[in-house]
């Protein structure tokens, strides 16, 4: 009778196995989507294999799904092979970086480090860097076995010709390797460190009390980097106390970038309960008044209305507030339905863009970069926002046509690419339909794995959109210490 059932169970299971990958052949990426959730779901060695074959699916939402999906995966066999030919070691980098991304997800189990040791040094800077942050986290919880084999790859943080996220990443792993952790993280800088190298060392001073801590993190605090000095407010933010508080006043005292002067004096509204109306005199009085025994308010946040918004040039109603900015706008489908009234939305685009651009500052600096399947950035980089600089923008934009997938991944990421950027300002109706990343949850993580080495701040003006998909970009944007605002253009 046991044989019987178990044999009528193995059937069901191949006959749902059979159905599912006929589905994962379908010409519709959400019939092959759904096949890879319910392959999951059906969890068997053969059902899970089929899984880890749909990261070289060519559809983002596929691929998206499937490498969420294996965060589940428990199978020692299995896992060992998402690190060989069919994952990690593929010849396909899109797949190497699924694979990169999903090792570092794993809800259970251990990896070896000899199986994780070569996509270290794989050619792909971007899976280099996804790697170690897999790596970090799996090393923190104390789940490679074997971690001294992966310390070779992770010691390229030292060689200079190393890409410099790499190089911080890969020092932000290594210290999770036991009997890597430096005794005094500072002494690992270097006057030449570039900046990212910089905010991972600075992450790594959080609470320290030494004097060559403090006196480093003091140094950095006036860096000519914007990042770093970003990234000083963020390690006096975690552990705050008198001395620190002192420090960031001097700093909005003399910071000349808007996005870094607005985030310091949010984090002292947050830290004293108060609201020091943009003014560094308010913090200047209050901080010259502090005992060594301040404690920070409890639940204290910046207030609802910050000071500059109400004067801040505003697009399409949200305060821009950014040294420098990259506008990275939505032309998918939905950009050109006619409204009512017999207009397109990118008919209100042109005018509430014409309005935002015209009342720049003149020594912003700033870039469009509308996008479709693919971006189409008005610079290769950010310009000043000179009458004429604007004037050329918006002529570029409203003559603008192009229509088709939004691809919001490869906007972001080439607005990365220049330096400059503080601000990443999205206009887009929050449902991403093509690039190499689908699953807003997914690109949020992969987006903080790499801004905490870079600190640009991601805003977003959400046109139209559900409520799911609002708070979905709302945690993303907070998690950069940006905002998300709806409106509607119907």
């Amino acid at each position: 009778m046991i044989t019987a059932l178990f044999l009528s169970a193995l059937l069901f299971v191949g006959d749902d196995l059979a159905a599912l990958e006929k589905k994962l052949r379908s010409s519709d990426d959400r019939e092959r989507s759904a096949a890879v959730q319910e392959l999951a779901k059906l969890g068997t060695k053969d059902a899970w294999s089929r899984v880890i074959d749909a990261l070289k699916d060519p559809s983002s939402m596929v691929g998206d799904e499937a490498e969420m999906q294996l965060s589940k995966l428990n199978d020692p066999d299995l896992v060992e092979d998402l690190c060989g030919k069919r994952g990690l070691a593929s010849s396909d980098e899109k797949v190497q970086l699924r694979a990169a991304g999903a090792l570092g997800a794993l809800e259970t189990g251990t990896l070896p480090g000899v199986k994780l040791a070569p996509g270290l040094t794989t050619k792909s800077v971007v899976v280099r860097r996804t790697l170690r942050a897999s790596v970090e986290r799996l090393a923190g919880m104390g789940r490679i076995t074997a971690p001294d084999r992966v310390v070779g790859g992770l010691e390229t943080w030292m060689k200079s010709s190393e890409d410099p996220e790499v190089r911080a990443a890969g020092l932000s792993a290594l210290v999770r390797i036991p009997d890597h952790i430096p005794p005094s993280p500072v002494e690992l800088a270097r006057d030449s460190d570039p900046a990212p190298l910089t905010c991972a060392i600075l992450r790594l001073l959080s609470g320290a009390t030494d004097q060559k801590s403090r006196a480093y993190i003091a140094a950095c605090a006036v860096s000519n980097e914007r990042s770093v000095r970003s990234q000083v407010v963020e390690t006096i933010a975690a552990r705050p106390d008198a001395d620190g508080l002192k420090l960031l006043v001097t700093m909005f005292e003399k910071e000349q970038n808007r996005r870094v002067a607005w985030a310091i004096d949010g984090t002292l509204e947050k830290l004293s309960g108060l609201s020091g109306g943009g003014k560094a005199e308010f913090w200047r009085r209050w901080v010259d008044n502090l005992g060594a025994e301040w404690k920070p308010a409890t639940g204290g946040k910046p207030s609802s209305e910050r000071a500059g918004e109400t004067t801040a040039p505003k697009l399409a109603g949200f305060p821009i507030i950014a040294g420098g900015i990259a506008i990275l706008v939505d032309l998918s489908g939905s950009t050109w339905e006619k409204r009512s009234d017999g207009q397109t939305r990118k008919d209100r685009l042109d005018e509430e863009l014409r309005k935002a651009l015209e009342s720049l500052p003149p020594d912003t600096l700033f870039n469009l970069i509308p996008y479709t399947a693919e971006p189409i950035p008005f610079e290769k980089s950010l310009i000043l926002a000179t009458p004429s600089n604007v004037q050329r923008a918006l002529k570029f934009f409203t003559s603008n046509k192009s229509s088709g997938k939004g691809n919001v991944w490869s906007a972001i990421d080439l607005a990365l690419e220049d330096e400059r950027v503080d601000t990443i300002l999205v206009l887009t109706d929050g449902a991403p339909t093509g690039g190499l990343h689908w699953n807003i949850d997914l690109m949020n993580e992969r987006y903080n794995d790499r801004n905490r080495f870079r600190h640009v701040v991601l805003d977003a003006i959400l046109v139209d959109a559900s409520k799911r998909l609002q708070e979905k970009w709302k945690l993303w944007c907070e998690a950069t210490g940006g905002r998300m605002m709806s409106i509607s253009m119907k």
